[in-house]
């Protein structure tokens, strides 16, 4: 007897999808929420001239003598605007730093976990959003006033538009891709480069698939669009480009706004000689890095003082007036809840150089895979990551906390990663015996569920027929011939 095909059974219908991806949202913003109680606020010497910057965003600071004499231009202005905003809801207080990263962070785990839902199933969002609240990294620059949670929330919006786009590659979802763009440079200014990356991922589309099927855009159309994204992306930039070139002060503030490590990269960018030497050193950062020895540098300093619970709430300098929350109460933490404990455990954990590298992996088979299958689905996420290695190794380098984005996406390219090999490692076995000639024709397995769904409602609408005409009286020729 031949082996019966039963049809795939999704695991979720759209309503159960919604409802399990609603919950565990609901519990990951819970939990975020009840980490920021938890922890330490590190302000440090970068954090206190984003609070002076967020200063100059208050009414009686806008005046255009105040804002071009004191604002930094070589730091754009959506986060301190952010920062000033958070400050006017809850107040100048250590605690306001840490609702608004708490908002940043959320934002782009739902943001990531949209991708991996659309790009391997329900479970595998859940997963993700999992690992993404679990993050030392995400949960120790929650509570450090840098930029880096609203990095990472502006470039989960660049991945999430951009798979959106891959999907279904409309003109309105191009102009959404842009938008994105132009917003994640207002987040951060070393984003400028990335309507070139993205632009690179429009023009491949054509000549690969998405999900296993043929991408049905054209490549005349893929050029209009990938040269729409970098037009009206610079276009969106340039007129904060405008603006640092007419303060005076621009060339100090730059120089005296850079990181350490930024300044003297960038030094030895001009110092490098040679496109060679260029080449050399940006070789050396993305090996330093990727081979995992870069988890000793800042992102372990922070992540140190803010999971050990003890240091003081606020390290200092810091805001003025902010004194007082490093001195009453809230000054240290008395012992260490499991949630710490925990928290740290995973901290030391990450700090392995085999499980960075491990991760490294995953991600680099994603994107081999990607490149193997043509799939620019499986293709865009790790790309996305890797780029900004590349982008941030070739231009300061120094990977680092400036790359605290990659981070994210190399969780969620783990996780589309596995699922996709344990589907390849569980897919039915298909019996040819059955169905000789339609198991030779069929391009899919839905097709030959199709197939047996046809013949099951040919059999009915045979026996339907079969006894109207019982009922009707016609004799057996008139119902063969009726039949054929």
């Amino acid at each position: 007897m031949a082996e019966k095909i039963t049809p795939h059974k999704k695991p979720f219908t759209p309503r159960q999808a919604t409802t399990t991806m609603l919950f565990a949202l609901v519990a990951c913003f819970a939990f975020t929420a009840y980490q920021s109680t938890l922890f330490p606020v590190v302000v440090t010497w970068e954090g206190h001239r984003y609070f002076l910057l967020s200063e100059l965003f208050r009414p009686e600071n806008l005046r255009a003598a105040i804002f071009f004499e004191n604002f930094d231009f070589f730091k754009t202005p959506l986060y301190p605007i952010s920062l000033r905003a958070a400050f006017v809801v809850f107040g100048e207080t250590p605690e306001a730093v840490v609702h608004l990263h708490l908002l940043f962070r959320f934002l782009g785990i739902f943001l990531l976990a949209a991708c991996v839902q659309r790009l391997a199933g329900t479970w595998a969002a859940v997963v993700s959003i999992v690992l993404l609240a679990l993050s030392p990294v995400l949960l120790t620059y929650q509570h450090t006033l840098l930029a880096e949670s609203s990095s990472m929330f502006a470039f989960s919006l660049i991945a999430a538009a951009l798979v959106n786009f891959i999907l279904r590659p409309t003109l309105a979802r191009c102009l959404l891709v842009t938008l994105c763009l132009i917003i994640s440079f207002y987040f951060r200014p070393s984003f400028a480069y990335h309507p070139l990356i993205v632009a690179v991922v429009v023009l491949l589309l054509p000549f690969g698939r998405v999900l296993g099927h043929r991408s049905h855009l054209k490549f005349r159309i893929a050029v209009p669009y990938a040269a729409l994204i970098i037009f009206l992306s610079f276009a969106g930039m340039y007129p904060w480009k405008t603006l640092s070139l007419k303060s005076d002060d621009f060339a100090q503030s730059n120089s005296a706004s850079l990181p350490a490590t930024g300044y003297l990269t960038l030094n030895a960018v001009q110092n490098s000689g040679d496109i060679f030497g260029f080449l050399s050193k940006t070789f050396d950062t993305l090996s330093f890095s990727l081979g995992g020895r870069a988890v000793e540098s800042e992102n372990a300093l922070f992540s140190n003082i803010v999971l050990s619970g003890a240091s003081p709430r606020v390290l200092f300098p810091g805001p003025l007036g902010w004194e007082s929350f490093g001195s009453s109460n809230l000054s240290r933490i008395s012992g260490r809840s499991h949630l710490q404990r925990f928290e740290l455990g995973l901290f030391r954990l990450s700090k392995s150089t085999r499980l960075t590298r491990l991760f490294h992996a995953f991600t680099v088979a994603l994107l081999a895979i990607g490149l193997l299958r043509r799939d620019m689905a499986l293709f865009v996420m790790p790309f996305l990551a890797l780029s900004l290695y590349l982008l941030h190794a070739a231009t300061l380098f120094a990977i680092d906390r400036y790359a605290v984005p990659a981070v994210a996406l190399e969780f969620v390219c783990f996780v589309v990663f596995s699922v996709r090999a344990l589907r390849w490692f569980t897919r039915p076995v298909v019996n040819e015996k059955a169905h000789p000639v339609r198991e030779k024709d069929a391009r899919s397995r839905e097709a030959i569920v199709r197939s047996r769904k046809s013949d099951q409602i040919l059999l009915e609408l045979e026996a339907e027929l079969e006894r109207i005409n019982k009922e009707a009286g016609l004799p057996s020729e008139e119902q063969k011939t009726f039949v054929a």
